[in-house]
């Protein structure tokens, strides 16, 4: 079996430069995101372009981010532009407007609290217009609001279980016991899980993909799919990433506030408990970053672990006297 090339900064200057018909200034590749190959491109004129790639074998994926946009536009999400694409190309890309600012997980500590509220206040509108694009006809993500949906939303949590399973056997950084734990804290809102609709829900705007200027939120980008489910499962995993970062957390407060003022908060606890395991697992994986050896941090990971053991056990995913060992 031929493996298909993968993107390539070269590639990314071609197509920025025949779109922009001039030749590039810089190229520089965005450090997050697990999946594609972004890059924040500028002209030698100033103008500044986002240039997103993909392996060639995830083309739908791309082909996802023309049409959410244009879902999520036409609903009064604020959304990157695409400007460009070829998704059929041999190496397939969008071409995306550059909003101006950064993810909100690097500047979140920079912002004032009434900021970070109003942020919340903003995400969480847009969480609502995605909700009220109604329902989808089962659960998970989809590029089409069609395809790779499955039953119950339960399955879509166990799926995402098994892969962490899968990833920390892989990896062998971490112990395997942690997804015994996980099964155990999920098992816990089992009944909870079966009441939840197939609605769906911005699942990826987290501390990352949402883009934030002078404290005030630019837009989002990074909708290949769209979640079907619980927005609480994005709220969680921004509770999570928060944590994990040892940032400020009130965002998270404010965001359940406008999201779910009435609801039960355990089941968020449970999620981001949940999420934490997810974070174990990606310990050691290389993800779109094939070149590049993964580095394991062991006092970031043994922190990591202690955080996750605290948050489990607090939602009934079993307690330990010390975090497994790798």
């Amino acid at each position: 079996m031929i493996t298909p090339e993968l993107p390539t900064e070269e590639r990314a200057v071609g197509i920025a430069e025949r779109f922009l018909g001039e030749a590039v200034a810089s190229c520089d590749r965005f450090a997050t995101g697990l999946r594609n190959w972004v890059y924040d491109v500028t002209g030698i004129s100033g103008a500044s372009i986002v240039v997103r790639m993909c392996d060639p074998r995830h083309r739908e994926e791309l082909a996802g981010g023309r049409y959410w946009t244009s879902i999520l536009a036409a609903a009064g999400v604020p959304v990157a532009a695409v400007l460009a694409s070829d998704v059929e190309a041999a190496h397939p890309f969008l071409i995306l407007e550059r909003l101006n600012g950064a993810d909100l997980g690097t500047v979140i500590t920079s912002l004032s609290a009434p900021q970070r509220r109003s942020i919340a206040t903003d995400v969480a509108d847009a969480q609502r217009r995605v909700g009220r694009l109604g329902v989808g006809p089962g659960f998970g993500y989809s590029v089409n609001g069609v395809t790779g949906l499955v039953a119950s939303w339960a399955a879509v949590i166990e799926s995402e279980v098994d892969t962490w399973d899968r990833h920390i056997a892989q990896a062998g950084v971490v112990s395997p016991a942690w997804v015994g734990r996980a099964r155990q804290a999920l098992f816990t809102i089992s009944d909870q899980l079966d009441g939840i609709g197939p609605r769906p829900f911005l699942h990826d705007a987290t501390t990352k993909n949402v883009i934030v200027a002078d404290g005030k939120l630019q837009g989002i980008v990074d909708v290949d799919t769209m979640g079907f489910g619980d927005v609480r499962w994005a709220v969680a995993l921004t509770r999570m990433s928060l944590i994990a970062a040892d940032q400020p957390t009130d965002y998270i407060d404010a965001l359940m506030e406008h999201l779910m003022p009435a609801e039960d908060p355990r089941i968020v606890s449970v999620y981001t408990a949940l999420h934490g395991v997810g974070f174990l697992a990606e310990l050691g994986q290389r993800f779109n970053r094939p070149d590049r050896a993964p580095v394991v941090d062991d006092k970031a990971r043994i922190r990591l672990e202690h955080t996750v053991d605290q948050l489990l056990a607090s939602v009934g995913g079993g307690r330990l006297s010390r975090s497994p060992q790798r």
